[in-house]
């Protein structure tokens, strides 16, 4: 009686070879990334690659490939391990008996034409700051209709290129102040900055960085906005924008490093909109100087945009000056 090898099945033969060829890329991008973070593609997409690792693992178990289901828990550990300090990052406490400053942003892309769900977003966020990237002449007029109940608003420069025209809106209950910028090359549609003559003022800087791929102006915007944020003022600075990258990325990290600024931790991402929320990327991000302190960072209700909004509490850290 002959006997022969079982069949293997070519999904799985196929699923093996993508593991050998996705463990050869993360290698790679592992090497570079520290050299080149605009090439950090295991750092940016962290979060959703841990999302698909765990349910690998499931569909594994089920099918019984104890083998396959552990090297994936393994990959699942590994990127856990590295998510681990962007959902658990340390936060020091407000100063007691100070109200907080909730504040609304959001890229809301330029062909969002969605009028009624920008004024129903930004309705139920209730924020006292908000503070909107990516307005075009499409939806400007929506956008300026939905914070028409705001007393102060500022506008950067509208920028014009191949994608159309571009500016950053600022809208608060508390008196705006725009703030001179430095002459660094970096265009008014990529950083903004404003007083917001809160009861201790902020330096609020509103970002849009550029895509990592395929250009590097990304990495090059960081540093720029890493001088501009060295020096005294930096301590009551709260940057908030669309960094185009995550808080596990290199060029996020090495980011925090050079400014002393502290991350506000991110769970579940914003971009793309459309998707799950553990598969999307948390590009929307904050940090504060050492005299503040950033909280309760959520996700507000869709507004038409790629991006979902973010909204978060901010307020002077206790034991600060």
């Amino acid at each position: 009686m002959s006997s022969s090898s079982p069949k293997r099945n070519p999904l799985f033969s196929l699923l093996f070879g993508a593991k050998l060829l996705g463990a050869g890329v993360v290698a790679l991008a592992g090497a570079t990334a520290k050299e080149l973070p605009s090439f950090d593609t295991v750092g940016e997409f962290a979060g959703p690659a841990l999302t698909v690792a765990v349910v690998g693992v499931v569909l594994a178990l089920i099918v019984a490939r104890r083998v396959t289901a552990l090297l994936l828990l393994a990959v699942a550990c590994w990127l856990a391990f590295e998510l681990a300090p962007q959902w658990s990052m340390p936060e020091d406490p407000p100063a007691v008996g100070v109200r907080p400053v909730r504040i609304y942003f959001d890229n809301i892309w330029t062909q969002n034409h969605h009028g009624e769900e920008i004024q129903r977003s930004i309705d139920a966020a209730d924020a006292d700051v908000v503070a909107l990237v990516q307005v075009s002449d499409l939806n400007a007029p929506f956008v300026r209709q939905a914070l028409s109940g705001y007393r102060y608003h500022l506008e950067s420069p509208t920028a014009t290129d191949q994608e159309g025209s571009r500016r950053i809106i600022l809208a608060a209950r508390f008196p705006l102040k725009p703030l001179p910028a430095p002459d660094d090359g970096m265009p008014s549609q990529s950083v903004f900055e404003a007083e917001v003559g809160a009861a201790k003022p902020i330096r609020l800087v509103i970002v849009h960085l550029q895509r990592p791929w395929p250009s590097h102006g990304r990495d090059e915007s960081l540093q720029q906005l890493a001088a501009r944020l060295s020096g005294r003022h930096a301590a009551r600075a709260v940057v908030v924008g669309d960094f185009n990258a995550t808080l596990s990325s290199v060029a996020l990290r090495r980011f925090a490093h050079e400014t002393g600024m502290t991350p506000l931790p991110v769970v579940f991402g914003d971009w793309p909109s459309i998707a799950p929320a553990p598969l999307r990327l948390g590009i929307e991000n904050v940090m504060t100087g050492p005299a503040l302190t950033a909280f309760d960072r959520q996700l507000a209700l869709a507004n038409g945009s790629d991006h979902q909004p973010i909204v978060f509490e901010l307020a002077p850290a206790a034991g600060a000056d």
